[in-house]
């Protein structure tokens, strides 16, 4: 009993930083939805509230504590089951609680779809009263992070009352399109002068319109997984001279027109771009990214691929400072689709190391598995002037187990996957055996090729039609990706 006292007593006494990176390592690991919703009194940061005098005083002083936690705020109305209007009990009391408690600090807020029956909101009275006096109160618009899943009325709500939200960094719009709603100019979105981060998803196609509602100028990342057109893709990165990170899916019509100077777009780092329209480029042309040193590009469909060597060039000497490249699905090895890289002449210039001087990492994801000699062009690209002239080569002696530590490394990797568009029976294992028995032989060897190269089988237990949106959360071979992409870090 005595050492139980003892604990007691220490834990009571223990200083505030310690306390702090404690209380720092209470909290529940990030889920995107959340799995346990807060507020819940059974897990931090509320719980550290329940302990004793000393423990609550401190949790309740570090505000990190409380900006780190997203809380998730609950609507319904007034005549719903009982169950449905304890949640929005729960919800005010929690923001009473938060005002007399934790006062100014701004909060990460979720507003989820539906409380328990989503069906339920298609009866819609009554409803936007509640969210008008939730979303005009504020406890909201002090928030730092807002994460809705909304419908057109409830952002017109938000974006009707022009109130600021004066802490808002990061935005996250999880828009339903619902057919049974009309269609509706929506306001600008209020003064938010800290706002850096969007993210609208799940939605109808992106509208030339959009471009008139949130404050496009100040933003560094973007993440509009919405079609949009090249028109509006090439405004919206005139319009947006901050930007840093962005992924976007692009379609192949240009209601803007290719004519005129260069759209230069200096600041953009890392781009993740959707196509269906690759034959022709149409996305990036006349377009120029002098910064940019990650880019993916990814095929919405077959007929998106890239399918010419005077495209892809055209395309990556628009991005000279790129370091890491990954084409997703952009580019095939079927003897139909193969774009014959061994014929290009690069001593006259025309070669990957003089478009992309500073390339460190290439991938080329998502190859389907076709019995058309896929293998053996994927050693006709590997055995090209094209991708191998120009470049340092490798050091004597450099080994994968133990590179040089004065050889800047350079990798390349091939990804098959493990079923075809159009095949019935793809064959992976076979490709990946015969290229591989290539990079162990002797004519790869005398080659000196500049990259360490792998190739293996996709790891995906996904059918053939999974979402191009999928890859939008994987990393990089340098993981340079931004976790922004996710929206769940601080700015």
């Amino acid at each position: 009993m005595g050492d139980i006292l003892l604990s007691y007593y220490i834990a009571q006494d223990l200083p505030f930083d310690i306390l702090h990176e404690i209380f720092e390592l209470c909290l529940p690991s990030v889920d995107n939805p959340p799995v346990d919703h807060q507020p819940n009194f059974t897990l931090a940061p509320l719980l550290l509230c329940h302990i004793c005098v000393s423990w609550r005083t401190a949790a309740l002083s570090m505000a990190s504590l409380w900006r780190s936690t997203t809380f998730t705020l609950y609507t319904t109305r007034r005549h719903d089951p009982p169950s449905d209007r304890l949640l929005l009990r729960k919800t005010t009391q929690f923001i009473a609680w938060w005002k007399k408690n934790i006062g100014d600090v701004a909060p990460s807020l979720y507003l989820p779809w539906s409380s328990t029956q989503p069906g339920r909101r298609k009866n819609l009275t009554g409803l936007q009263d509640v969210h008008k006096a939730l979303f005009d109160s504020a406890f909201f618009r002090s928030a730092h992070t807002l994460r809705l899943v909304i419908m057109n009325q409830e952002l017109d709500i938000i974006c009707s009352n022009p109130v600021a939200f004066p802490n808002l960094s990061q935005l996250r719009i999880e828009s339903i399109q619902d057919s049974l709603m009309p269609r509706i100019e929506i306001s600008s979105f209020p003064p938010s002068p800290l706002l850096s981060r969007i993210q609208i998803s799940h939605a109808e196609s992106f509208q030339e319109r959009t471009l008139n509602i949130f404050p496009w100028a100040q933003l560094t990342h973007l993440y509009l997984p919405r079609t949009m057109t090249v028109g509006a893709w090439k405004a919206l990165v005139q319009r947006c001279t901050n930007f840093k990170v962005v992924a976007v899916m692009l379609s192949g019509a240009d209601s803007g027109g290719t004519d005129g100077a260069p759209v230069v777009v200096n600041n953009l780092r890392q781009l993740v771009a959707a196509s269906n329209s690759m034959r022709t480029g149409i996305p990036f042309t006349g377009m120029l990214f002098p910064n940019l040193t990650a880019f993916r590009l990814i095929s919405s469909f077959i007929a998106g691929r890239v399918r010419s060597l005077d495209v892809l060039e055209g395309l990556l000497s628009a991005m000279p400072a790129l370091k890491e490249l990954h084409l997703d699905s952009a580019l095939s090895f079927t003897d139909e689709e193969y774009i014959p890289f061994d014929q290009a002449r690069a001593r006259s210039g025309r070669c990957l190391s003089t478009l992309l001087p500073n390339l460190q990492h290439l991938v080329i994801d998502f190859i389907d598995p076709s019995t058309d000699n896929v293998a053996g062009n994927i050693i006709r690209f590997l055995r090209s002037e094209w991708l191998c002239y120009g470049w340092d080569p490798l050091p004597q002696d450099y080994s994968e187990s133990s590179p040089s530590s004065s050889y800047h490394r350079r990798t390349l990797k091939f990804i098959i996957s493990d079923s075809s568009y159009v095949y019935e029976e793809p064959i992976p294992n076979e490709i990946v055996a015969e290229v591989s028995t290539f990079l162990h032989s002797e004519v790869w060897e005398d080659i000196s090729a500049p990259f360490e190269v792998s190739i293996h089988e996709e790891e995906l237990v996904k059918p053939v039609g999974r979402s191009v949106f999928d890859v939008f959360d994987e990393d990089m071979p340098s993981k340079g990706w931004d976790k922004a992409v996710d929206f769940c870090t601080p700015a």
